[in-house]
């Protein structure tokens, strides 16, 4: 097998199993008010610092969730509830994943006005940003770090800087589940207010996930129960999720340069080996993570190839796993593509775990495919 649909999920390495089987094992909850409970918070909490510290932030600004898809509806519509006397706009951008774009939709529903910013060929458009500020009523805004189609890397930290030098009071939301220990990412860095991650896009289990919120930033429950999480998100914590999270940011955050590295040459290798074909083209945005390759296969639709391609062990996507789906993808769309070429991209995403080998065996078999 050749897996090459990373950003969709990642294996859980060692580590993180290791971590998981023995928190399964000490089961108690972490609510629990004795002496079995008390150890299992103590362990919950030791891991919530392990991950904090990866992000810059201290230990009580991580909320964990259930889902990266969970943190940002968190984040859209608590933020916007918390903030709705002092304004009605939204910020977004037309490339969002549907846990956000999804979210702005229930907003507009609720009578929220949500504008989305144009991100062609893979860059914000600021002076839209800039425009829709001057109006002085924007609440809030949620602007994805690496988009999860084409890899753009959008210059983030410029657009939530200029948001809030014109609205000062507008929280500022960052996607973060496809540049969490590919890039350094924290609040301060990204001039951001919250941010969202995910375990099982950085070789952690899937069912857990977390919301970084800066301090003194209030927001509204969308989940109501016992008061865990300091009363934002209720229900018994995934201690086992929460364990494999913590060993997999450690590794992740010890080996970033390294696994930057390694990423960085597979993509070299694939493009290099296609550099001559007519049949394939780059969709390449100013700025690419060297994670993803978004790539067009003239005369094949995604679907079909996905199909013959994984008749031969090797799987790629056509975008995002949540929105699959979808026939035509609103993120190539606003990339700029024509239906034409959005039906004919694909995607590949990476992780240090694959080799040049995987590399080479994939162009062979791709070229067998298209001669």
């Amino acid at each position: 097998m050749i897996y090459f649909d990373n950003s969709a999920t990642t294996c859980p390495s060692k580590g993180c199993i290791d971590a998981v089987t023995g928190e399964l094992l000490l089961f108690a909850n972490p609510s629990s008010v004795h002496t079995a409970g008390w150890e299992a918070r103590k362990r919950l909490e030791a891991n919530r610092a392990v991950i904090a510290k990866t992000l810059s932030a201290s230990a009580d600004q991580l909320i964990f969730t259930a889902s990266a898809t969970e943190a940002d509806n968190m984040a859209l519509i608590g933020a916007a509830n918390a903030k709705k006397r002092r304004g009605k706009t939204v910020i977004i951008t037309d490339s969002e994943h549907p846990a956000v774009s999804q979210s702005a939709l229930k907003l507009e529903s609720d009578g929220f006005k949500v504008v989305r910013i144009p991100t062609k060929g893979g860059a914000l458009d600021l002076s839209a940003i800039e425009s829709v500020c001057s109006s002085g009523d924007v609440i809030l805004s949620s602007l994805m770090h690496v988009n999860n189609e084409t890899g753009a890397v959008y210059d983030v930290k410029a657009a939530n800087t200029l948001i809030k030098r014109l609205c000062p009071e507008a929280l500022c939301h960052c996607d973060c589940v496809q540049s969490y220990l590919k890039y350094p990412v924290s609040l301060q860095g990204l001039c951001a207010d919250m941010i969202s991650i995910s375990a099982h896009k950085v070789c952690g289990p899937k069912g857990i996930a977390a919301l970084v919120l800066k301090k003194g930033v209030r927001i509204l429950p969308i989940i109501h129960g016992g008061g865990q999480e300091s009363t934002l998100r209720s229900g018994t914590e995934n201690s086992p999720g929460i364990a494999g999270f913590a060993a997999a940011a450690t590794e992740g955050f010890e080996n970033m340069e390294k696994n930057k590295a390694i990423v960085l040459n597979l993509k070299a290798i694939i493009e290099d080996s296609f550099k001559e074909n007519k049949l394939i083209s780059f969709n390449r945005p100013p700025v690419q993570s060297p994670w993803i390759i978004s790539m067009q296969v003239k005369g094949f639709k995604s679907e079909v190839l996905l199909r013959m391609l994984s008749d031969k062990g090797i799987f790629v996507s056509a975008g995002s796993a949540c929105s699959s789906k979808n026939k035509k993808s609103p993120i190539l769309k606003a990339f700029g593509l024509s239906d034409a070429e959005a039906d004919c991209t694909v995607r590949i995403s990476f992780s240090h775990t694959n080799t040049a080998d995987e590399c080479r065996e994939f162009t062979r078999k791709l070229n067998e495919i298209i001669k």
